[in-house]
């Protein structure tokens, strides 16, 4: 059931008739499963076919997915799909050679070169810069630097630090920690649904040998372990020039933060 009006679009609006429902992705409405009762927001759009789909009922995205599963559509999830494909090659899991044609010029093990250095701090779609000289590559590396400089911490990159571990089929890898904190904490800055996966607990293990070894102490650090900087007091420090960001990351962080351009 649709809890909340769609926009109505006015006279010469994208070319539409004056009264016409618009059909955008930014008209979102509320509407309420027809099944568990939750409520929930989707464009109208897709409310609009959804409904037709569902033989003219309203249902949120776990209710469809369930009532997929039990007529078959549906036939495992995705952490039941990754179980399946625990251990098989790349080859065996897509069942032809066609990953190659992209992947046949990676590195692999310990021949793999680190990607991210000081000289090229790039780190796929997330935010890469600077904070009062301090490299970082995400915004959850910025709120623990910053944290840690708060706190009167010394803290320093740990990428110059290499430890190796092998993975379930005996290949060797590298890995190097985020930050050298007070010169005896090495951290290890992960999203906390990471935590328990298994390169990230492999890596544990080969880093707490390593720290054991060289007079430190491991830990791994979660975003929920810390309190995050707000969307508004980031941008305070990008205004107040405390925060560099790349090429890149300024681009969207103009975007999407200061709301400037598409």
């Amino acid at each position: 059931m649709i809890l909340s009006k769609p926009r109505i679009l006015q006279a010469g609006a994208h070319g539409f008739k004056k009264g016409r429902v618009g059909f955008s992705t930014g008209d979102i409405i509320e509407v309420r499963c027809d099944v568990c009762g939750k409520i929930y927001k989707i464009n109208y759009h897709s409310q609009q076919l959804n409904f037709k789909k569902r033989d003219d009922r309203d249902l949120c995205r776990g209710c469809r997915q369930h009532e997929d599963y039990q007529k078959g559509i549906r036939t495992y999830t995705w952490a039941e799909y990754n179980k399946k494909q625990l251990g098989k090659s790349l080859t065996e899991r897509f069942k032809s050679d066609d990953w190659k044609a992209n992947h046949h010029y990676f590195a692999k093990g310990i021949n793999n070169p680190h990607k991210f250095t000081e000289d090229n701090p790039v780190n796929g779609r997330g935010y890469a810069g600077w904070y009062s000289g301090y490299l970082f590559r995400s915004l959850v590396e910025l709120s623990f630097i910053y944290k840690m400089l708060n706190e009167n911490h010394t803290i320093k990159s740990a990428e110059t630090m290499t430890i190796y571990y092998s993975d379930t089929s005996g290949t060797i890898h590298q890995y190097r920690p985020d930050f050298l904190v007070d010169n005896k904490y090495l951290y290890e800055i992960k999203d906390f649904r990471e935590l328990s996966s298994e390169v990230v607990l492999l890596k544990k293990q080969a880093a707490e040998t390593y720290c054991s070894n060289n007079n430190l102490e491991y830990v791994l650090f979660s975003n929920k372990d810390f309190k995050q900087l707000t969307r508004p007091f980031i941008v305070e420090l990008y205004k107040a020039g405390q925060i560099t960001f790349t090429n890149e990351s300024l681009l969207r962080f103009k975007k999407y933060y200061l709301k400037e351009g598409d």
